[in-house]
């Protein structure tokens, strides 16, 4: 887990990793702040999860490509894990995670921000560069939405 606390956001357990994986991605790009593109590879870290599951559907979308892809947005080149960083969100991660936090609360669990939260704000509103590189490997985000809506259905299953 992360060692931040002065997030003012609550995470459940799996997507406080999410968090966590997105300040190392964050990190390993030498980015000064987590953006939505960081958020993205941090959704992917768990090549197993819904959302991976339902982006590596999509004909040419592998974790290759989207790192690459983002790597290009960036104008910078993706590198092996460094340490985990205390790196701040950048304002439209911010934006995304507050309207995250009102889809928890609109849900009753107390603003307790889920993975289905944050997947949701991020493709259903302008997820920045990360929703950008999707869209260069060809996936769109209500798409990607409705694959991963599936994917947690049939993992509930």
């Amino acid at each position: 887990m992360s060692e931040v606390s002065d997030d003012p956001f609550v995470f459940t357990d799996p997507a406080q990793l999410v968090i966590d994986n997105s300040r190392e991605a964050a990190g390993q790009l030498h980015h000064s702040e987590v953006g939505t593109e960081d958020f993205l590879l941090g959704l992917l870290n768990d090549e197993e999860g819904a959302f991976a599951k339902a982006l590596f559907s999509f004909e040419g979308a592998t974790l290759e490509t989207v790192r690459a892809r983002v790597a290009f947005r960036r104008g910078q080149q993706y590198q092996e894990p460094q340490a985990l960083l205390s790196v701040p969100f950048s304002q439209r991660m911010t934006r995304l995670l507050q309207t995250a936090r009102r889809l928890s609360l609109k849900d009753g669990r107390g603003g307790e921000i889920d993975i289905p939260d944050v997947v949701t704000a991020f493709t259903d509103q302008d997820g920045g560069m990360g929703l950008w590189a999707l869209k260069d490997v060809g996936v769109r985000g209500k798409a990607l939405k409705d694959r991963f809506k599936k994917e947690l259905e049939s993992a509930n299953t």
